[in-house]
């Protein structure tokens, strides 16, 4: 009986304790690992802008120019090309023929009228690359031993110096080559540094001395608006006077 007794009291006891366990708060869940910093982000790069369009004229401008270069130190037009004649016309034909166009057409005398019909024609000024330098009185065309021919020799303008001087390539008698003229001093060979100004275009005969280029200047012809006279189909072109244009002497 005494045993009894306490087995009782034990197992009041031991079902208290189950109760008190079972209805204690369950333990709050473990916090989520903490996600990893994030590097800050890059502003998005600027598009990358494609370089400006050449424009249309200054392409051509190159594209004269380069052609004209090209046949430089040629001792003969032939040896370049045998589309046009071996002559200063040709030459400036077949390098204006780089615009995809064959805009000159005839002798010098045409090739200035194309221009002054065009507007394109200037006596003076700082013409640009790619435009045409007209000279007057290089040989005796119709050799009746007087300066009377007007406008008889032709070149490309290629570029033009600091001091002004204008170098041109051409089509001369001792083939194609660079000269030099500086409108603002057109009486002067070399200045006094010795740089060549104006080049010799014809030479002196009897007490007649040579002639300098810039004595001998005609005019430039705009290329611009040659072109654009001619795409417009406002040029009209007349027949050939005395044949065509010849090389310049020097």
């Amino acid at each position: 009986m005494p045993r009894s007794g306490l087995v009782l009291p034990t197992l009041m006891l031991l079902a208290c304790a189950t109760v008190g366990t079972s209805g204690a708060a369950p333990a709050p869940p473990p916090s989520p690992p903490a996600a990893p910093a994030r590097a800050p982000a890059r502003p998005p790069a600027r598009p990358v802008e494609p370089p400006p369009p050449q424009s249309a004229a200054a392409s051509l401008r190159d594209r004269v120019v380069d052609r004209a270069a090209s046949a430089v130190g040629a001792p003969t037009l032939s040896r370049v090309t045998r589309e046009v004649s071996d002559d200063c016309t040709g030459f400036a034909r077949w390098a204006y023929r780089a615009g995809g166009e064959d805009l000159l057409e005839g002798s010098v005398s045409n090739m200035a009228l194309i221009a002054t019909r065009a507007r394109a024609l200037r006596r003076g000024g700082r013409p640009r690359p790619g435009d045409l330098v007209f000279f007057r009185e290089t040989y005796d065309r119709n050799r009746d031993r007087r300066r009377d021919d007007g406008v008889t020799h032709v070149g490309v303008v290629e570029r033009v110096e600091p001091d002004g001087t204008v170098v041109f390539a051409h089509r001369a008698t001792s083939g194609v080559k660079e000269s030099r003229m500086n409108l603002r001093f057109p009486s002067r060979a070399r200045a006094d540094d010795g740089r060549v100004l104006n080049d010799y275009i014809r030479r002196g005969s009897g007490k007649q001395r040579g002639k300098l280029t810039g004595e001998q200047f005609a005019g430039f012809g705009d290329l611009d608006l040659l072109y654009r006279s001619r795409a417009g189909g406002a040029v009209a072109v007349s027949p050939a006077r005395s044949g065509r244009g010849a090389p310049a002497s020097p």
